[in-house]
């Protein structure tokens, strides 16, 4: 994959994401105060969003978690379409690293959700997939940057 589709893909995920975690938001905003709330992802007890989001351990320090999403994401983004316009490789270090920590965030929540809420919210499972996918995509386009380095050091060497 080309550095520009790669960051084209990656924004195009991260549009998703946010608008996704711009909803959990919302759906944990009125949730907290008091508001019946239900989302379209309420299967059941188990496969609820709704049940999840009003369970205490889905908040970090009181912030409902897709609240952090909801600060994550657009920066991933901006790196994304910043990447993409300077077609430079560089910007995939900070995607990585990013997606890195929002990848152990969000299986710190998977957990807490399977261990102590006992319920799985589809959306939020999304944005776990997303975040990997981000990660994924920055680390082999990391690799093919450095073996790139390598080749064009060994090049000027010869």
């Amino acid at each position: 994959m080309e550095k520009k589709t790669a960051y084209t893909l990656i924004a195009s995920i991260c549009g998703v994401a946010l608008a996704n975690a711009a909803y959990l938001s919302y759906q944990a905003y009125e949730i907290g105060k008091g508001g019946g709330f239900d989302s379209f992802c309420d299967i059941n007890s188990s496969i609820s969003c709704t049940n999840v989001l009003a369970h205490p351990l889905a908040q970090i320090f009181g912030i409902p978690f897709p609240m952090i999403a909801l600060a994550v994401y657009p920066v991933l983004l901006a790196l994304a379409l910043v990447g993409r316009a300077k077609d430079d490789a560089f910007f995939f270090k900070p995607l990585a690293l990013l997606a890195a920590m929002g990848s152990t965030f969000n299986a710190f929540i998977i957990y807490r959700e399977a261990v102590y809420i006992k319920a799985y919210c589809i959306l939020c499972l999304l944005c776990s997939l997303i975040i990997v996918t981000v990660f994924a995509v920055s680390m082999i386009q990391n690799v093919k940057a450095c073996q790139a380095a390598k080749k064009s050091k060994k090049v000027k060497k010869a």
